[in-house]
């Protein structure tokens, strides 16, 4: 899945540093902060051992490694052999010619002859100021990655697929509907029941909440669907949802296997609220047991599957008004519960934060490039 992701503000917002700071902070990269005393040795485990091109971003101020650099670090060209490292306040001793008034910079050590003993390593140097694009062209020049990249575009081009909501009957929708997307997808997971008034769900209404976020979602990158699980609960089963639970939405990142959920009523505000939560890498997750590859979805006769819900339930006799209060205080308790851990985990995930800010005020050495969450 690419890094996209979106941030919602106010139009009169004037000052974007708070904006531009949570991207900074949330961006998904694959740059690895190392300490000046064993980036000789990475150099070699990589360049060497490894044969992988050596990218390493050079700083010594408060901003850290910029948006840009951890971007092009997460480009699908550079996967299989670049490795992106970061230095901050790197020793001037360390690198003939570099003065401080030099960073930020970022230098390309190629990989190296596999018959290389000791010596002076090559490498090149492009300028960290450089904007995105600029600095994508000087580094696929000197990775020789121009070709890739031009195949990587064509590729992007061809395989740019229209939004195609609908229901997930079988394998091969999952795929249409969410995996060949390669973005984060958001399947309502919808009871069929619609005669018995006690799980009567108002499916068509349901559906249609699903199209009109799907249709203001044409710049975010979540692909809605749903699925009929009174028809097919194993979708509950892969995605670990309680069946207490639906209504529901499941938030799915396929490449990552990770899954969050709705906590809360099935409606256009509450289904926004927590798929902004999503893009933005702050909705819990957790991974199902099983890999998309191995799910499989069963074959049904949906109208007797439903008939026999339906009997089932008419089989202990039609709910009385206390029976269906004592129903919707359980589910109650349940959502207030799960609402009450995901406050928790948020306040948690607050406290370590203003934790590690504290920590690079005292020595700036904690402002380092950990991996970030989507």
């Amino acid at each position: 899945m690419s890094n996209s992701f979106g941030i919602l503000f106010d139009k009169n917002t004037k000052d974007l540093t708070s904006i531009l700071e949570e991207i900074n902070n949330g961006f998904q990269h694959e740059v690895m902060e190392i300490s000046p005393a064993i980036f000789n040795n990475m150099i070699i485990t990589y360049s060497l051992e490894q044969q992988k091109h050596v990218i390493y971003y050079m700083y010594d101020d408060e901003d850290g490694v910029s948006l840009n650099f951890k971007a092009i670090s997460a480009h699908p060209i550079f996967e299989e052999d670049c490795v992106f490292m970061a230095l901050y306040e790197p020793p001037t001793q360390m690198f003939p010619g570099l003065t401080k008034d030099m960073l930020p910079s970022i230098g390309v050590v190629p990989r190296l002859d596999p018959n290389f003993k000791e010596g002076n390593i090559q490498q090149s140097n492009v300028d960290a100021r450089l904007s995105f694009n600029e600095m994508l062209s000087h580094l696929t020049k000197v990775t020789n990655k121009q070709d890739d990249y031009i195949q990587y575009m064509e590729n992007h081009k061809r395989s740019k697929k229209e939004r195609t909501f609908g229901e997930i009957t079988s394998i091969a929708d999952f795929e249409k509907r969410c995996l060949d997307h390669e973005k984060g997808c958001a399947i309502g997971l919808i009871p069929a029941m619609d005669i018995i008034d006690y799980e009567k769900a108002n499916y068509e209404q349901h559906v249609d909440t699903l199209q009109q976020l799907d249709d203001y979602s044409k710049l975010m990158p979540v692909y809605y669907s749903w699925v009929n699980v009174t028809c097919h609960p194993e979708w509950l089963k892969f995605f670990d949802i309680d069946p207490f639970q639906v209504p529901s939405v499941a938030f799915y990142i396929p490449d990552k296997n990770v899954v969050g959920k709705l906590i809360g009523k099935f409606d256009l505000e509450t289904i926004q609220d927590h798929q902004e939560k999503f893009v933005r890498g702050k909705l819990p997750t957790w991974a199902p047991k099983s890999k998309p590859s191995q799910m499989v979805v069963e074959e049904h006769n949906c109208q007797a599957a439903i008939a026999e819900e339906q009997d089932s339930s008419n089989g202990i006799g039609e709910m009385t008004d206390e029976d269906k209060a004592l129903e919707e205080e359980i589910l109650r308790e349940i959502m207030e519960e799960q609402a009450e851990r995901e406050k928790k985990e948020a306040e948690e995930s607050k406290r370590k934060k203003k934790s590690d800010k504290g920590k690079k005020k005292k020595g700036k050495k904690g402002k380092k490039g950990r991996k970030d969450e989507l």
